[in-house]
């Protein structure tokens, strides 16, 4: 995306939102008034993006005292391997989250958490084990509403196959229904995906990062052989029966570009050709069947199968990289977009060998994309997606980012992340843009578009959730893609197959998370965005209003600042910063934010705090954490503060993300965050002045979030799934089993009265988990 997008212009505060007449964000009757007694951390840790809305325009509109809606736009996103090529803020920011100490890999250690669980999964499997958990796990959705999608391909049997970032693999029928996830087991995101029928078995194969997976008849995934030194992969290709996977390798003269190859359905991969490192792409001509390479800033092409490659046309342009596509059948156009720093350029060489150079494109994320049916027509994807139809001339935006909140079945959502060609056994040819709202379909050269992805497809990107105390199955979602949800939460039917249960409706897009309300109630809820404070206000009637408050102008925070509920008025909330800020109505009823407190929490090596959480039991105990590790506790309700005793934690580089404080009990808190060089979540029972590692079992990961169930359940969502804490036993055990799927867990919330704990997954949307049973599930 390069340069990260203006933010919104801050509206003046209480603007109703302008509604239809009866509306409801609902969709039935909310069964009333049962206090369920819910609990959970006020603290939440969340990234945030872009969103969706069902049809409702005014729903969008802060404010609506202009023509022209004011929509917070979508930030940088985040890959499945936290690696997207933009937002550099964000990306400083994830870095900070997953603090580790020098020298540490927490890349390479939650890579070893996957396949440790691929591997615990794959055993139980071939064992012939029943699936099991130690509770229920229902998938409650967004059942409308998308996430980020990548890729896609054609199985043998027609169908669709759809990868999604950190949501896994999909198969649905072309027309987009009946959405099923075939990698639940897997886990992490796909970038690529190839199909092929070898002896009339199926396979599938994914591509995720530089791991390539295979799986038969929708077996257990296997990972591909003969990969080993392979530290970064451009394009997996399918030529016939065989695979081509054109990446970097490591060899002892450094790394160099390689050209892999399998010809058993990527059970294992062979190096057929090798050349000096350089990020390139490959494609196959359909009707010579021959490869053509973008390399070193030229084309090459081979027609022995790989073994060589000869040069044909030099771009004349310095690039580190760069996409190919090839337009026509007989190709007619080679297209090249070339990367340089942060700049994409469009290049067209015609049959001829005429080079024509399109300049450089805005907010181009490198996607490319041309038809075979006409090779005149090429597609640039970025925020927008680009079309043109005179091979690269007169580029038109096909809509704008904006145009998809009046029309979400028709108009492209924002970020145009992947772009796929295929072409159906009756030759007909499909045109699939991929974008940060679900994949997008075209049967008539991209003059217009269907969403697949609006029904059944569970991949939201969630980072909080925040249910009403009185009435827990209104549900409140803070989503990257998908803006800030409401819903009211749908049992699945026995009947069903299963899937996401639950509609919910966009309320306002962007990217929202730290979802915090005073005494937990949907009458109002505060919600952090990049920008500013997001304030819903009457989000569990019929006409809700939303305000949006600036950040507080000069503060030292995190990229997304978290938000605390103020115990003692619920009109209120904190800011973590280097101090305390508390947002309140003036007299007026704008949002202004005023210092709370003498609370400094910039000295030394810390720059502002990441956590705090009052006491249930007493709203005068506070503990709070700072991004250096470093923990902190009042006893006046936050005005001053004392500092705890150092425990060794910012030696380990723990960087703390949550603090929950027990329900009952004033004196106990606990805290999570990144447990790569010592114990993820630590524990106080002095009211924060001293910490204490907290049992065993939890693995060298991320903790992102704590909710406590009862005065001895403490439950965590992290990098490396779902986890509970028993104080009688001390000890941390995996909730996944068999049947939640394998991706990061990133908000929890506890319903002890209605025996449920909801999850919020990045990747596989809102989940409740219903305990049962002592017995753990051994990982």
């Amino acid at each position: 995306m390069g340069a990260q997008r203006a933010a919104p212009a801050i509206q003046p505060a209480n603007p109703a939102l302008d509604l239809p007449e009866g509306f409801s964000p609902f969709q039935r009757a909310p069964a009333g008034g049962v206090d369920l007694g819910v609990t959970r951390s006020t603290h939440r840790h969340s990234t945030l993006r872009s969103g969706a809305l069902l049809g409702v325009c005014g729903l969008l509109l802060l404010g609506c005292r202009s023509t022209a809606p004011s929509l917070p736009r979508p930030v940088d996103p985040i890959s499945d391997e936290w690696e997207e090529e933009d937002g550099i803020e964000r990306k400083h920011w994830i870095d900070e989250l997953h603090g580790s100490a020098p020298g540490v890999d927490w890349r390479a250690i939650e890579r070893d958490n996957d396949e440790a669980e691929r591997l615990r999964r794959l055993e139980r499997r071939v064992a012939g084990l029943t699936p099991a958990a130690p509770g229920n796990w229902t998938e409650i959705g967004s059942r409308n509403q998308s996430g980020q999608t990548r890729c896609s391909a054609l199985a043998p049997d027609g169908s669709l196959l759809l990868g999604s970032a950190n949501g896994g693999l999909w198969r649905a029928s072309l027309g987009g229904s009946d959405w099923r996830p075939l990698s639940d087991d897997l886990g992490g995101g796909v970038d690529e995906v190839q199909a092929l029928a070898i002896g009339g078995d199926e396979i599938l194969v994914l591509r995720r990062g530089r791991d390539v997976f295979r799986s038969l008849a929708e077996g257990p995934w296997q990972r591909s052989a003969g990969l080993d030194d392979l530290i970064g992969a451009r394009r997996l290709l399918r030529r016939g029966s065989e695979l081509l996977l054109l990446g970097l390798c490591a060899t002892e003269s450094g790394p160099a570009t390689v050209l892999y190859a399998s010809t058993d359905g990527a059970a294992s991969f062979v190096v057929r050709w090798q050349a000096k490192a350089w990020d390139g792409d490959l494609a196959v001509d359909r009707d010579s069947n021959s490869l053509v390479l973008l390399h070193d800033t030229g084309l090459w092409r081979s027609s022995d199968d790989g073994q060589s490659f000869d040069r044909f046309a030099e771009l004349g342009a310095a690039a580190s990289g760069g996409r190919l596509a090839l337009g026509g059948n007989p190709v007619e156009w080679t297209y090249t977009l070339l990367e340089a720093g942060d700049e994409h350029r469009l290049l067209a060489l015609d049959s001829q060998g005429v080079l024509r150079d399109h300049g450089t494109m805005a907010d181009s994320f490198g996607t490319l994309a041309s038809l075979g049916s006409d090779a005149d027509t090429v597609f640039v994807g970025g925020m927008e997606l680009w079309r043109s139809q005179a091979a690269g001339e007169d580029l038109a935006i096909v809509n704008a980012w904006t145009d998809y909140y009046t029309d979400p079945q028709h108009a492209l959502h924002a970020d145009v992340r992947g772009f796929d060609v295929l072409h159906t056994a009756a030759g007909t040819e499909l045109a699939l843009a991929h974008t940060d709202g679900g994949t997008y379909l075209s049967q008539d050269g991209g003059a217009s578009w269907r969403n697949l992805c609006g029904e059944g497809l569970g991949v939201g990107q969630v980072y909080d959730t925040l249910s009403d105390a009185r009435e827990p199955e209104r549900l409140a979602i803070g989503t990257q893609d998908q803006g800030f949800q409401v819903g009211l939460v749908e049992a699945s039917s026995p009947l069903e197959r299963g899937g996401p249960s639950t509609d919910t409706e966009q309320l306002l897009s962007g990217d929202y998370g730290y979802l915090v309300s005073g005494g937990r109630s949907h009458q109002r809820i505060f919600a952090s965005y990049p920008d500013f404070v997001l304030i819903g206000l009457g989000i569990d009637g019929a006409h809700p209003a939303l305000d949006r408050s600036p950040l507080p102008r000069g503060a030292q925070h995190a990229w997304m600042p978290p938000l605390v509920a103020d115990p003692n008025d619920p009109q209120a909330c904190f800011l973590l910063g280097a101090r305390l800020h508390r947002y309140a109505p003036s007299r007026t009823g704008r949002y202004r934010s005023k210092v709370f407190g003498e609370g400094l929490f910039h000295a030394g090596e810390a720059s502002y705090l990441v956590a705090m959480d009052f006491s249930p039991a007493d709203a005068q105990r506070v503990v709070a954490a700072d991004d250096a590790g470093g923990r902190h506790f009042s006893q006046d309700g936050g005005v001053t503060w004392s500092s705890a005793v150092p425990d060794g934690a910012s030696a380990e580089g723990f960087r703390p993300n949550v603090i929950a404080a027990h329900p009952f009990d004033r004196e106990v808190f606990a805290v999570g965050g990144s447990g790569y060089g010592g114990p993820a979540a630590r524990w106080s029972r002095d009211g924060g002045a001293t910490w204490a590692p907290m049992g065993s079992g939890l693995p060298r990961t991320l903790v992102l979030d704590l909710a406590w169930f009862d005065d001895d359940t403490l439950y965590a969502a992290t990098e490396a799934g779902p986890f509970r804490w028993r104080r009688a036993t001390d000890t941390w055990e995996a909730l996944a089993g068999d049947l939640a799927p394998a991706t990061t867990y990133w908000s929890v919330e506890a319903l002890p009265s209605a025996g449920l704990v909801r999850y919020g997954t990045y990747g596989r949307g809102v989940w409740d988990f219903e305990p049962s049973g002592d017995q753990p599930v051994s990982r």
